[in-house]
């Protein structure tokens, strides 16, 4: 039998904190957080009782801060999902700071809830009391200090406060948020010995109803034509080329998709746009041949689709030496001025509300010489070009592009050098793209292992994560927890033995201050970690690739696994058993 709200209601104690926590749970819940990543503590019992009561089957239980951030950052950049992550006092949610500013920088509806002291302890000797409703600035887009729980917080108040607080959050752009809750003891869902705690009880079971009546606002943008401005350049341009960057939900991929169907001009597509291989792009143009045939196409309007680019090269070649005009769309709500030219026009907006066919090129006249010069140079053979990374990894990252793609499966990819060789493929194509995903905004190379997590939770669907050697390493404590038999995520990391993509660069040649400080080389291979952490374990050689044996490891995935892919050409004699 289902239980009511109203039924709920009546399992609360007459305690402040638990109250408090009831109030705020269901306003989440109304408003569609439907993911709690809970860390252990103490501070924030009553928060874990409410969501036990309310939400038991949207819990996750976490070992730790940092991989619970990162975990529901994951989530987040699904595009299908709302997280909320919890934990108690202390320097506790001080660890979700890397994946807070993540998620600030990308726009996604990441919500922290940090249980607190009563404020009165501040700057006494009290233990875990420390000044937290500052730990997120100045990233996060709405922040709500509560006083501590008790008859100064109304329920009343409260609630509007909350409502404001989660409508702006889910505005587009979306953003992050931080919630400061402090609770007095008793925490434990036992009744308080204050006499006022039993009218405020009954304040809440009465009042609730009524206040959840309002409805949460729907917070998206009605769909739009794009301004005169855009439209006026795409009619008055000659030689337009475009490029499409990350896109974050289907329908943007969506949209793109339907574009790139019409477009019959330049374009270069980014690997996280997701549509990569799929149709004619251009190559990187640090390639010479790449410059040459922009320097002869000269284009006169940039039209840039999505986040920024994986490359920089496009950066690099039209600073200072381009004098048309640069438009600008999708979510990224950084500045893109002075990345193409001076004149840059930048429409932050979400591509899958803009009006069908608006963006979609009519058959002007004067379009006619660029689709020529275009269609020209894809039937030669301009394009052979040589790969640019310097190790021999591309058959294994085209099995597993090619792989995922004709399943649907979606690829999760870190940082530094491998993003970049998928991205610079050379001879690959595909029927179907896979989705990619990758923490491009400002994150490094932590908490990857736990953001594939977070996607798995909310994709159902096996996650593939392609990462360097110190990339898992600084993510080892969820290792672990990819044993549990809910996950199916197969880890591929590549080791080279430290940070290859520094080898590969100019300080690479200094070695002095290369090594250790930079590249941090190691001797360490991860099947004794795989064993600890009971996950199946494969090892394959760089050198000597057997793309039948790697795709079955790829395919057999009943529970999560690690390949790793071992490049010794700086360390000879490991062991590849």
């Amino acid at each position: 039998m289902d239980v009511t709200r109203d039924q709920i209601r009546s399992l609360v104690p007459a305690n402040f904190g638990h109250v408090v926590s009831g109030v705020v749970t269901e306003l989440l819940l109304e408003y569609g957080y439907d993911r709690f990543y809970v860390s252990p503590g103490y501070r924030n019992a009553p928060f874990v009782e409410a969501l036990r009561l309310l939400a038991p089957d949207q819990m996750v239980s976490c070992f730790d801060e940092r991989a619970a951030a990162f975990e529901a950052l994951g989530y987040a950049k699904s595009g299908r999902g709302k997280a909320v992550m919890l934990c108690t006092s202390g320097t506790a949610g001080a660890n979700y700071l890397p994946a807070m500013i993540e998620a600030s920088h990308e726009n996604l509806p990441l919500l922290a809830i940090i249980c607190d002291r009563p404020f009165e302890l501040l700057g006494t000797a009290s233990n875990q009391v420390t000044q937290q409703s500052e730990f997120f600035l100045p990233f996060v887009k709405r922040r709500l200090l509560l006083p501590t729980a008790g008859v100064d917080l109304k329920i009343r108040d409260l609630v509007p406060q909350l409502r404001d607080m989660l409508e702006e959050l889910l505005k587009f752009p979306t953003g992050v948020g931080h919630i400061n809750l402090p609770f007095r003891e008793p925490l434990e869902p036992v009744e308080s010995v204050e006499p006022s705690a039993k009218a405020y009880l009954d304040e809440y079971q009465e009042i609730m109803p009524q206040l959840l009546q309002h409805t949460a606002t729907d917070c998206r943008w009605e769909s739009q034509t794009l301004p005169d401005r855009l439209v006026d350049a795409l009619q008055r341009s000659e030689r337009p080329l475009l490029l499409v960057g990350r896109l974050d939900t289907m329908q943007d991929r969506g949209w793109a998709e339907a574009l790139l169907r019409k477009w019959n001009f330049p374009v270069f597509l980014d690997i996280c746009s997701g549509l990569k291989y799929q149709f004619s792009s251009l190559p990187d143009p640090k390639h010479p041949k790449v410059r040459d045939f922009l320097d002869s196409y000269r284009p006169d309007l940039i039209l840039h689709v999505g986040r920024r680019l994986v490359t920089r090269s496009f950066e690099k070649y039209f600073s200072g030496n381009f004098s048309g005009r640069s438009l600008i769309l999708g979510s990224e709500t950084a500045s893109f001025r002075g990345i193409y030219g001076h004149q840059t026009f930048q429409y932050s907006l979400p591509l899958g509300q803009l009006v069908p066919g608006v963006l979609h090129p009519e058959p002007w006249k004067q379009w006619q010489h660029a689709r020529d010069i275009w269609q020209s140079y894809l039937e030669s053979d301009r394009w052979s070009i040589e790969p640019s990374v310097s190790y021999s990894i591309d058959s294994y990252l085209k099995c597993l592009y090619s792989y995922c793609g004709q399943r649907q499966l979606p690829i999760l990819v870190g940082n530094s050098s491998l993003i970049r060789s998928l991205d610079g493929l050379q001879g690959l194509f595909v029927d179907q793209a896979p989705r990619i995903y990758a923490n491009r905004g400002v994150s490094g190379i932590e908490g990857l292992l736990a953001t594939a997590k977070g996607l798995y939770q909310v994709l159902s669907k096996p996650v593939y994560l392609l990462l360097g050697d110190v990339s898992l390493l600084h993510d080892l404590n969820s290792l672990v927890s990819l044993a549990q038999p809910d996950y199916r995520v197969c880890v591929i990391v590549l080791n080279n033995f430290g940070g290859g993509i520094f080898r590969q660069m100019p300080i690479g040649s200094f070695s002095k201050l290369a090594d250790p400080w930079v590249t941090t080389p190691h001797q360490l291979q991860f099947r004794a970690v795989c064993e600890f952490a009971n996950v199946t374990y494969r090892a394959f050689d760089l050198t000597r690739p057997s793309m039948a044996e790697f795709e079955n490891s790829l395919a057999d995935l009943e529970h999560s696994k690690l390949i790793e892919i071992i490049d010794d050409s700086n360390h000879k004699g490991m062991n590849h058993d």
